[in-house]
This record gives structure tokens, C-alpha cells and sequence, in this order.
């Protein structure tokens, strides 16, 4: 059966127009919607995005904190250190007198007396008096005591010297001068006699096994 359109091509060309219009509507509209849609969830992860910024923002001001507050321990840490330094400055080179004294009570002969203890130590550095230059000194030998005395016959003063030689840190026992004299009516043996010290008889070395 055949359908025949009896409505002028005018009417015909306006409904044809009104139906493109309706759909380009209907289009622009599901357009909006979906850009509409594509905003709000933009939106959303944007807020959710601005969230954990500023929790992490919250965190990394908390850690600074902590940070700061640990500083202050570092600070002590390398007050410690620098106190530690200084101490073994101070004590580089310095002499137990007390150990020394006690070692030489222990070795002098019964029959000999000391009159005179004369102690020094070195400096750590030294001028070189042809150059000028400052050097460090003989790091073995760290000072020198001499000593004078009596005793009652040289073979006596020989002892002395070969106990000065056993004493831990003495080094290089001398007898400089070993003469008789008389004291009263009793004859004695005026001495003179050296050691060097070595490293053995500062805090550190008399502290270490």
C-alpha cells in the first residue's frame, strides 16, 4: 500500500527542522550533563586532593618540630665531643707525679737519699733554631727529671742508676756527677742523675694496660 504526503514541502522542510533542532538540543544537553558530571567529579578529587595535601602539610610541620627538638641533642652531642677533645689536649704530655714519686720510693736504695727532684716536661713542638720552623718534638720522650743526692759509696749510686732504669716510662738513666765528700766526719757521694720520660708515665700511658 502506498502512502502519499499530502502536506506542502514547506511544512514538510519545518518539521524536518524542528526534529534536527529537538535532537541537536537533546545532544547539547546530554553534553552538559556529562561535562556538568565531568566538573563535580573534577571537584571532588580536587577537594579530596586539597585534604591530603593539608594533612601532609600537618605532618611534615609536626616532623619539623621534632626535628627542631632533636637539634638540641645534636647541639649537646657536639658540646660533648668538643669538651672530649679539649680534655685530651689538656691531658696530652701530662706527668702521674703521684705514680712517679711512688715508683722512686720504691727503687731508691736504703743507703742513698735524695736532696733535690727538679721535673719538666716538653713541649709537644719545637722551633728549629737553624730554620725557624715548628716541628713536633721527639714524640718518645715527653720530659726529664734530674736529681741530686747522697749515698753512702758509689757502687751505691751504680744501684740507683740501674733501678731508675727498671722504673716503667724512665728512660736513659745518666749520673752526671758522682763525687766524695765529706759531711762531718762521715764520707759520702754527692750525685747528679738524669732520666728522660717517655709516654708511659702521662695519665694516658699509666692508664693503659
Amino acid at each position: 500500500m502506498t502512502k502519499i504526503n499530502l502536506l506542502p514541502p514547506e511544512l514538510i522542510e519545518r518539521q524536518r527542522a524542528r526534529r534536527q533542532t529537538t535532537i541537536v538540543a537533546v545532544v547539547g544537553f546530554v553534553v552538559i550533563l556529562l561535562l556538568g558530571g565531568f566538573y563535580v567529579l573534577q571537584q571532588l578529587k580536587l577537594s579530596d586532593l586539597d585534604e591530603k595535601l593539608a594533612q601532609q602539610r600537618a605532618t611534615n610541620e609536626d616532623l619539623a618540630a621534632q626535628v627542631n627538638d632533636l637539634k638540641r641533642f645534636d647541639e649537646l652531642i657536639a658540646q660533648i665531643r668538643d669538651r672530649e677533645e679539649l680534655l685530651v689536649t689538656l691531658l696530652e704530655n701530662e706527668v702521674r707525679w703521684s705514680g712517679v714519686l711512688r715508683d722512686l720510693s720504691l727503687v731508691i736504695p736504703s743507703t742513698a737519699w735524695l736532696e733535690s727532684l727538679e721535673a719538666a716536661v716538653r713541649d709537644p713542638l719545637v722551633t728549629n733554631v737553624d730554620t725557624g720552623v715548628i716541628g713536633a718534638a721527639d714524640p718518645g720522650i715527653v720530659g726529664a727529671i734530674t736529681f741530686t743526692g747522697k749515698a753512702d759509696r758509689h757502687p751505691t749510686v751504680a744501684e740507683w742508676l740501674t733501678a731508675l732504669e727498671k722504673i716503667r716510662g724512665f728512660l736513659n738513666p745518666w749520673i752526671s756527677e758522682s763525687i766524695l765528700e765529706l759531711v762531718g766526719d762521715i764520707q759520702v757521694v754527692q750525685f747528679t742523675s738524669s732520666v728522660d720520660l717517655t709516654g708511659d708515665v702521662t695519665v694516658e700511658g699509666r692508664d693503659a694496660p
